[in-house]
């Protein structure tokens, strides 16, 4: 079993070996088994270990076929996933090899073990081995003994399935170890959501940090909201690059800012949209909370140019595709989307982006950046 074992793994390892080992195997397998008895006799020039050998080439094609078909029978997928995730060697034989070659071998020894018997005691009754039943069974034919042949016979059959039957129960507890992991659904945890927001909070804070932030957020919904896109595309078409609104009107024209930025959370859970900003020294933080307040405020009565929207829309579209080149990107967003329960998203999300207009920009701005459900924080710098 070993050895068959072992070649199998050469042999699907590095193809020279399968070459080499293909004649060996081709012949062990179709070559009568009587032919071997006897070049073993000549060979080994005495009956000892004979029946061991004859049992060792018997069952060693059984074996190594089974296992290589086993081992290239492993999902490819989980292969290449395995392989762009870089998980070690001894995980890969054992979560992802070990299971699909397990029922291979499983059936090789069931095999096996029946013609190791068989060849076994063939080689026995040919070499007239001393103490062995197979020179029990010689000597039954000499003197016409039917009644010590059956037993015999019955002997064999009875060693036979009781070794079959123990190792084939040893090999089951191993599968505890290297069989498939049982699916295990976790009974869903209710997470306490936090009541909707009623009135603006507020929270002023002096710490030694390089310049003073003003962050204000705003409670929206989860990823699978229906909002969820129009929030993503606003929160670009106000902080995507150096052309986007809060640059070009806080940083370039009214240089309030040093840095500014607005993006969303993106949580499977109801997250935040934050507008958040360093101030150069000679602004205040109440110059930076007005400054955010008329952008927000153009945002609710104003509706967006087509021209700035498909800016965005392209920008995004843009940079699915080249992420989809990256394999590990591929991989990670299969294994996300999969995750939320609809792995087809990931396939429907650039015409998702692009649906939304500037009247559901309109809408969602004037339901979620209401002065009530704002959350500020002054980080100043001493």
């Amino acid at each position: 079993l070993a050895a068959g074992t072992l070649c199998a793994v050469a042999a699907a390892v590095c193809r020279w070996a399968e070459y080499l080992l293909r004649p060996p195997m081709l012949a062990a397998r179709t070559v009568p088994v009587a032919n071997f008895i006897i070049l073993a006799l000549l060979w080994l020039r005495g009956t000892g270990g004979l029946a061991v050998f004859i049992s060792f080439l018997m069952v060693l094609p059984v074996v190594y076929e089974n296992v290589l078909a086993g081992i290239r029978s492993a999902d490819a997928a989980l292969l290449e996933m395995a392989a762009v995730f870089r998980v070690p060697a001894a995980r890969r034989v054992r979560f992802l090899y070990a299971p699909a070659v397990l029922p291979y071998f499983r059936s090789a020894c069931a095999v096996g073990l029946g013609l190791c018997w068989k060849s076994g005691v063939a080689a026995e009754v040919i070499g007239i081995s001393g103490g062995s039943i197979g020179e029990a069974l010689y000597n039954a034919k000499l003197f016409f003994a039917t009644d010590e042949l059956l037993a015999w016979t019955a002997v064999i059959v009875l060693l036979s399935l009781a070794f079959e039957r123990l190792f084939l129960r040893l090999l089951a507890l191993a599968e505890k170890w290297f069989g498939d992991l049982p699916d295990r659904p976790a009974a869903p945890c209710p997470i306490p959501q936090e009541p909707p927001q009623t009135e603006a909070r507020r929270e002023e804070v002096q710490r030694d940090v390089p310049a003073t932030t003003v962050t204000v957020a705003y409670p929206m919904g989860g990823r699978l909201s229906p909002d969820f896109y129009t929030a993503d595309l606003v929160s670009d078409l106000l902080s995507g690059g150096d052309s986007s609104r809060l640059y070009t009107r806080l940083v370039k024209q009214r240089r309030l800012l040093s840095s500014v930025n607005a993006y969303i959370t993106g949580d499977l859970d109801p997250g935040l949209f934050i507008f958040t900003g360093q101030l150069l020294p000679q602004t205040t933080p109440e110059q930076a909370e007005e400054a955010f307040r008329e952008e927000i405020e153009t945002l609710c009565r104003i509706p967006a140019e087509a021209r700035e929207m498909q800016k965005v829309k392209n920008k995004f579209e843009a940079n699915t595709l080249f992420g989809e080149l990256n394999v590990m990107n591929k991989a990670m967003n299969l294994g996300f989307y999969e995750m939320l329960g609809d792995a087809e998203l990931a396939n429907r999300e650039v015409d998702a982006y692009g649906a939304v207009t500037a009247d559901s920009i309109l809408d969602f701005s004037r339901r979620t950046f209401r002065p009530e459900r704002s959350s500020t924080l002054i980080y100043r710098a001493k």
